[in-house]
């Protein structure tokens, strides 16, 4: 995201907000978070982990919350989802670690390479969301659908600001999956867009 981002602001400036898709309740708990992770993960590959590979895993738990200060470090973000429902709890160090071990159970490259260990956990997830995401959308779509307007509700005041904006939400809320996801809600507003999938590609017929 970094890279991307830095080639957008260096064309257009910064941008007049930032918007991700968790609740404020994050900005309390994130830190800590990570840091469980980070207590726990020398057991990553069961003899140890590498620190740099430890602390870049630790920076993927709940990434669309501050990625974007890589580019833009005094940019505070606006919450997307709405104190009532939050996702900041489900943000879990002893989970997102046992995960990991999972997913790197048949990894047999260099442990040390964080290039090497992200790209193969990133493979992993996109397989999951194509196998598996997509497949249960159906069952939560009306949940989906309420944060969406939500979403757009939160943002009312910042869409009127001149300038450019940046939304971080999940693929699935980027894209063409039907009239009411949160692109779309914007597009019928009105709203230019330019959509940038980062980690995840939908199907070609919704991206």
């Amino acid at each position: 995201m970094t890279s991307w981002l830095k080639v957008l602001v260096n064309a257009h400036g910064e941008p007049a907000f930032v918007a991700v898709e968790m609740d404020v309740g994050i900005r309390h708990l994130l830190n800590a978070k990570r840091e469980t992770f980070r207590n726990v993960a020398a057991g990553l590959f069961g003899t140890g982990g590498d620190a740099a590979v430890i602390d870049a895993l630790a920076k993927t738990m709940a990434w669309e919350v501050d990625a974007h200060r890589g580019v833009l470090p005094n940019k505070d973000p606006v919450y997307l989802d709405h104190p009532d429902r939050p996702r900041s709890g489900a943000i879990n160090g002893i989970a997102s670690f046992n995960s990991f071990r999972a997913e790197l159970a048949d990894f047999n490259e260099d442990r040390s390479s964080v290039i090497e260990v992200t790209t193969h956990l990133s493979n992993k997830a996109q397989t999951r969301a194509t196998t598996a995401a997509i497949p249960h959308y159906p069952a939560i779509r009306d949940e989906q659908k309420a944060r969406e307007r939500d979403f757009l509700s939160n943002i009312r005041r910042e869409l009127r600001m001149p300038g450019w904006g940046l939304l971080v939400v999940g693929a699935l809320h980027a894209s063409r999956y039907d009239n009411d996801t949160f692109r779309m809600l914007l597009d019928r507003e009105g709203h230019f867009i330019t959509v940038k999938y980062l980690t995840w590609q939908p199907p070609a017929n919704i991206a």
